[in-house]
């Protein structure tokens, strides 16, 4: 249930697209902000952001549950609250994800599957479009370096975000994970075979200076 009354006050479960979150003033003389929840009649992709007129005028006695603010300085408190849950959430399942046994064929699934909850597959996209996106990430990667950053630092756009060369680098194989994920490799099979293959080639093979 997306909002749920219990008996001391109301949970609101966001993570599942059933929820509006509508911004806009209360409906009385004083300028009062206001954050407003509400079930949609039918559930969309998670993530889903939708566009409403400005301002909206939030009729209390027909909002469930809302966030008000009195002060224009209350908003910029919850907004960093907020970042700072996303900010532990992130952390929490990283440490999860690392915790975890997991083969390249478990993260090649998670990573294709969040690439289609997110919705970018709802669009059919061809295999040349993918190593594009892929060369994109190695193309901010040698950014990054250019910009003189060293490849161990890693910053965090608005506290959140992670930058930096080891991020870049995460992107890449994300993209060949989910491109995995898309087209049926068996990356780890695939991996594996290079590799033993790699091991019996003699060294410098090729000639080649780099």
């Amino acid at each position: 249930m997306p909002i749920e009354r219990v008996s001391n006050g109301v949970n609101v479960h966001l993570g599942f697209g059933d929820i509006d979150v509508c911004p806009g003033l209360l409906d009385h003389a004083d300028v009062t902000g206001a954050l407003v929840f509400k079930e949609k009649t039918f559930p969309t992709p998670i993530g889903t952001r939708v566009d409403f007129p400005s301002p909206i005028v939030i009729e209390a006695d027909k909002t469930p549950a809302r966030l008000l603010f009195e002060r224009v300085e209350s908003v910029d408190v919850v907004i960093w609250g907020l970042r700072q849950v996303r900010a532990m959430m992130i952390t929490r399942r990283a440490e999860g994800v690392a915790n975890l046994n997991v083969g390249i064929n478990d993260l090649v699934d998670a990573a294709h599957k969040n690439a289609v909850a997110k919705g970018w597959w709802d669009e059919e996209r061809s295999f040349g479009e993918i190593v594009a996106l892929i060369h994109s990430e190695a193309s901010e990667a040698l950014e990054d370096f250019r910009n003189g950053h060293a490849p161990t630092k890693v910053w965090y756009e608005g506290g959140v975000k992670p930058c930096g060369i080891p991020s870049e680098l995460a992107d890449i194989v994300i993209r060949v994970f989910d491109a995995c994920g898309r087209y049926g490799i068996d990356l780890e099979s695939a991996i594996a075979e290079k590799m033993a293959y790699n091991a019996t080639r003699p060294i410098r093979h090729g000639g080649k200076k780099l």
